[in-house]
């Protein structure tokens, strides 16, 4: 229990963040059951599912949702759970007015909270897939977004979980994949982020920052401005 266990199920429904869950059981069974990573789960089928055109709806209907490869899954899980409980923790289960009280309205339901929020993923990752420029595929457009979420309500939580997060996949990193075997070989290489869906990404952290902004607003209250 403790205070931080008080905290946390002062904000979620026995304390669990069950939108960011949902939002990344959704994802995980697109990559298992939808691109045939249950049986190859290190080389998933994914060209059908990038977002290339307009012409190819199933493309931009999934492309926020599947992933290249075992590691491009991994890497977007553990920070759509880092980014995306701290963001539900901002919108809360519970409502957040003076005097309102749980179940009195549809909007003040913890469960019709929970599929607000969750539902917000999702059209989250149509908005990315569909409206961000290039051949995009990932869950990152919508973790940007949860950042960027989180970013307004509380900017240093999310300073220290961008930190935490780099060392926590370097320890996940370390723990799937302990040696590597170095050998001589003709490459060719390119510019690092050259195959990153950069415009996805800023695309999502936009949105995330908007849609922050309107909440804010809309309790009316407003961020510190040293924060």
């Amino acid at each position: 229990q403790g205070r931080w266990g008080q905290r946390l199920r002062t904000r979620f429904v026995l304390g669990i963040p069950w939108g960011t869950v949902l939002g990344i059981g959704v994802v995980i069974a697109v990559y298992l059951f939808v691109q045939g990573g249950l049986a190859h789960r290190f080389d998933p089928v994914s060209l059908p599912f990038r977002a290339t055109s307009y012409a190819y709806p199933l493309g931009v209907l999934l492309a926020g949702f599947a992933h290249l490869n075992w590691s491009h899954l991994l890497g977007n899980l553990l920070s759509g759970l880092v980014f995306g409980s701290i963001a539900e923790y901002a919108w809360s289960h519970y409502p957040t007015g003076r005097g309102a009280q749980s179940f009195e309205t549809w909007l003040d339901n913890p469960y019709g909270r929970i599929g607000l929020f969750f539902g917000a993923i999702l059209v989250t990752g149509l908005l990315t897939a569909a409206f961000s420029w290039g051949p995009i595929i990932g869950f990152s457009g919508v973790v940007f977004a949860l950042a960027g979420f989180a970013l307004v309500f509380y900017p240093i939580a999310t300073i220290v979980a961008v930190v935490g997060w780099g060392h926590l996949w370097h320890g996940w990193s370390a723990f799937v994949d302990p040696y590597t075997i170095a050998e001589p070989a003709i490459r060719y290489s390119d510019v690092a982020f050259a195959n990153t869906a950069v415009q996805g990404h800023a695309f999502g952290f936009l949105i995330g920052v908007l849609a922050a902004a309107l909440l804010v607003r809309s309790r009316n209250r407003s961020a510190s401005p040293g924060r």
